[in-house]
């Protein structure tokens, strides 16, 4: 009897067939369920391995009944991600100002945003660092639930009306400056996980390619 393909060679293989960054999805998986262990990963309105919605999962075709199915809930989330990233040039100028690196120490972050946010509602943030207008007021009322404030300190942030222009430009990019310490955490978890899965789950590692063993032998 075969045995059961484990999660690291099922997203290592995806991320392959789908070309798509493998670290980028494994810091993906550990943000938006700890890696299937959270506990409240089936609760709510966002379920399975990458927490996906009613919404977004419409967005890409996606059957919510396939949510805990590991392959297919990454392939979905692979799909969502390149396009909700795809075509963004003023935003990468933007995010590169504020020392943000999507590829290099914040790799995936984005993408993250993108997948928590939606794709109106990251490009919304980004250009609000800049112009200190939100397109959208729903926008900045996901900041404020996602920081976790309280109703009290929400209403005294609009206390004496409505936010100025500084507001919501601090309120941008103290959202992503909050995001950006807590993913920096979640990525290093991730990290260290793939680093304990390579050597008993990266079957290249003992079996390399044949022509690579025959150049290496001469």
């Amino acid at each position: 009897m075969a045995s059961k393909e484990s999660d690291y060679n099922i997203l290592k293989r995806v991320a392959e067939e789908e070309s798509y960054d493998f670290d980028k999805l494994i810091n993906l998986w550990t943000v938006e369920s700890s890696r299937g262990t959270d506990p409240n990963w089936d609760k709510g309105d966002y379920i399975g391995h990458f927490q996906f919605g009613t919404l977004a999962a419409k967005d890409v075709g996606f059957n919510l009944s396939d949510a805990y199915d590991l392959e297919k809930s990454a392939r979905a989330a692979i799909k969502l991600s390149k396009k909700n990233t795809k075509d963004m040039p003023n935003s990468s100028r933007i995010l590169k100002s504020l020392g943000i690196d999507n590829d290099g120490d914040e790799k995936g972050l984005i993408d993250y945003i993108a997948h928590q946010q939606g794709r109106a509602g990251m490009l919304d943030i980004i250009s609000t660092t800049e112009s200190g207008k939100f397109g959208s007021a729903s926008t900045r009322s996901n900041i404020l639930d996602n920081l976790g404030l309280s109703d009290i300190q929400k209403k005294e942030m609009d206390i004496i009306g409505p936010p100025t222009v500084q507001d919501n430009k601090n309120l941008a990019k103290n959202y992503l400056n909050f995001w950006k310490a807590r993913y920096k955490d979640k990525k290093a978890n991730a990290e260290q996980w793939k680093k304990s899965q390579v050597k008993n789950n990266d079957t290249s590692f003992f079996f390399p390619d044949e022509n690579v063993m025959n150049e290496a032998l001469g």
